[in-house]
């Protein structure tokens, strides 16, 4: 059974077409990644993955090494 990854990113990535193509593409091409959704409304990718091959921590990772910073959940 497949998991979801949610991670709510900067608005960065939701700037141009580019840059979502880039992530999805990215992320599509990891191990245990079955499908990517942009959600625009709320900043947010919806990744879903088989958790037998990766996380959600490594998920996140992939994210930010791209440049699509996850937002900080810890208050400043």
């Amino acid at each position: 059974m497949d998991s979801i990854a949610t991670v709510s990113v900067t608005d960065t990535v939701f700037e141009c077409d580019n840059c979502e193509n880039t992530i999805i593409t990215v992320l599509e091409g990891t191990p245990g990644v079955d499908g990517v959704t942009i959600e625009t409304d709320n900043r947010t990718l919806a990744i879903e993955y088989d958790p037998e091959t990766t996380n959600d921590e490594e998920l996140h990772e992939i994210v930010e090494t791209w440049g699509y910073a996850p937002e900080s959940t810890t208050p400043p």
